[in-house]
C-alpha cells in the first residue's frame, strides 16, 4: 500500500513539471539563441542562417497572426516586406535618415497599404480573399519594376549602410557593422514580435480572431465586429513585415521587385503550414527547417520550391497540425490535459463582455 502511494505521487509530480517545462521552453531556447553564436563564431555561413532563420522567424509569426488565429489565407506578405524594404531603404539612401525611423516608415507604408487592400478584400471569404492578395502582390512588383525613376526597376537599389549605432549611456555606442551584431539585432526583434503576438492572441481581441476562425457567422451572430477585428491583425501583420523591410534590405545589401513576387509569399505560407498554424512557436520551428534543410542537403536554389512543396505535401499527410501542433496535441495526450485556446475546434467563450457586448467596440 505504501508502494502504491508512493509511485501516484511520483507519476503526480512528474506530471506537474511537465507543465512547467513546457513554459519555461520559451526562456530555454532563448538563452540557446543568445549563446549558439559563440560555438560558431568563426562560420559566417552559419550565422548567416542565423539571421535569416530570424527574419522569416518576424515574418511568419506576422503572417501566422493572419493566417492561424483569424483563418484568412494571405498571399501578399512578401508584397508588404517590399514596401517596407523600398520605403526604408529610399529614406536611409535619399534623406539620410535614421535606420530606426526609416524603418518604422516602412512599416507605416505596409500597414497604410493593407488597409487600402484589406478594406474591399477583407470582406471576401476564402480562396476569393486569397485570390485578392495574390493581385495586390503582383501589382506591387509591377510598380516596383516600373517606377524606375524613384526604385530603379528591375536593376534593383543597391544599399551601403548598415543600421546606425545605439548609444550606450555615459558613453559608447552599439555597432552593428559586424554579422555577429546584426544577428543579436534580428534576435531582438523576434523576441519583441513574439511578446507582442503573445499578448494579442491571449487577449480579448485574440478570443475574438480564434471566434471568427472557427465559424464567421456564429461570431457575427454574438457581436462580434468580423471586418473590424480581420482589419486590425490584417494591418498589424503588414506592419511588423513592413518593419523587417528595413532589416531585410541592410542586411542583404541588394533589392530587386522579383524578390518580393509570389514564391516568397508562398515560402512564408509554407512556412506557417510546416511549422504549425495557429501556434506561436510553429512559425519559428518552420523556420529554422525551410531555412537549415535546404543548406544541409545541398538544395540547389532552382530547386527549391519543389522541395518545399514536396516537405509540405509530407507535413500535410503526416502531420496535418503542423511539427508545433502535432507535439502539442501529442503533449496534451500524454499528460491528459485539455487543448490550450489556441487549439482548432474550441469556440473561444469570454469574447463578450457579461451584458452580451462586444469588448473590443
Amino acid at each position: 500500500m505504501h508502494d502504491h502511494s508512493v509511485s501516484l505521487s511520483r507519476i503526480s509530480a512528474a506530471g506537474s513539471l511537465r507543465p512547467n517545462v513546457r513554459s519555461a521552453m520559451p526562456l530555454i531556447v532563448l538563452a540557446l539563441a543568445i549563446v549558439v553564436p559563440y560555438f560558431f563564431a568563426g562560420d559566417r555561413y552559419i550565422l548567416h542562417n542565423l539571421i535569416v532563420i530570424s527574419l522569416y522567424g518576424v515574418l511568419t509569426l506576422s503572417l501566422g497572426l493572419v493566417m492561424g488565429y483569424s483563418g484568412q489565407f494571405c498571399l501578399a506578405q512578401a508584397a508588404f516586406l517590399g514596401i517596407g524594404a523600398y520605403t526604408s531603404t529610399l529614406l536611409m539612401q535619399n534623406l539620410n535618415l535614421h535606420f530606426g525611423l526609416a524603418s518604422a516608415a516602412g512599416a507605416v507604408a505596409a500597414a497604410v497599404a493593407a488597409l487600402m487592400i484589406g478594406y474591399p478584400s477583407l470582406r471576401l471569404k476564402g480562396i476569393y480573399f486569397a485570390m485578392a492578395t495574390f493581385a495586390f502582390g503582383e501589382l506591387v512588383v509591377l510598380v516596383l519594376k516600373n517606377w524606375t525613376d524613384v526604385t530603379k526597376g528591375v536593376y534593383g537599389i543597391s544599399i551601403t549602410r548598415r543600421p546606425d549605432p545605439i548609444p550606450i549611456p555615459f558613453g559608447g555606442q552599439i555597432s552593428f557593422e559586424s554579422n555577429l551584431a546584426f544577428y543579436y539585432l534580428t534576435l531582438a526583434a523576434l523576441v519583441i514580435t513574439f511578446i507582442v503576438i503573445r499578448q494579442l492572441v491571449n487577449s480579448r481581441f485574440g478570443r475574438a480572431l480564434l471566434a471568427i476562425r472557427e465559424d464567421e457567422e456564429l461570431a457575427q451572430s454574438i457581436g462580434v465586429a468580423l471586418t473590424k477585428y480581420k482589419m486590425i491583425a490584417f494591418a498589424i501583420g503588414a506592419l511588423l513585415a513592413g518593419m523587417m523591410g528595413g532589416f531585410y534590405a541592410t542586411y542583404l545589401t541588394f533589392i530587386i521587385p522579383d524578390s518580393f513576387g509570389i514564391d516568397e509569399s508562398l515560402k512564408m505560407v509554407m512556412i506557417v503550414l510546416i511549422g504549425g498554424s495557429g501556434t506561436l512557436a510553429g512559425p519559428i520551428v518552420g523556420s529554422a527547417v525551410l531555412v537549415a534543410l535546404p543548406e544541409m542537403l545541398e538544395i540547389p536554389p532552382t530547386a527549391r520550391m519543389i522541395a518545399y512543396g514536396i516537405v509540405l505535401i509530407l507535413c500535410i499527410r503526416f502531420l496535418p497540425q503542423g511539427i508545433v501542433g502535432t507535439l502539442s496535441m501529442l503533449g496534451n495526450r500524454r499528460t491528459r490535459l485539455d487543448g490550450s485556446q489556441g487549439t482548432k475546434g474550441e469556440w473561444p467563450t469570454t469574447v463578450l463582455d457579461k451584458d452580451g457586448r462586444d469588448g473590443q467596440s
